[in-house]
């Protein structure tokens, strides 16, 4: 539900936002969509396991995305 009243808040504001679901590995596919669509900058959540050493401060994908996209990130932690 945020997610959409961000979406229609920022499209307000004349900043073009795409929504596109894939199928694939997350990170690869992020990473294949942003080269495709020139896109200036990748935001995605960030969500924690405390559990899991190689993910306690980011989820799995937003780790791989840090580490390996050369685009700008913005990784917002959940509320």
């Amino acid at each position: 539900m945020m997610t959409k009243t961000f979406v229609r808040q920022e499209q307000g504001n004349g900043i073009r936002i795409e929504t596109l679901i894939c199928e694939g590995v997350p990170f690869m596919e992020i990473n294949k969509k942003a080269n495709e669509l020139h896109a200036e900058m990748i935001v995605i959540g960030s969500c924690g396991n405390a559990g899991d050493m190689n993910t306690i401060f980011f989820g799995g994908t937003s780790e791989k995305i840090l580490r390996f996209i050369t685009r700008p990130v913005l990784c917002v932690p959940p509320e």
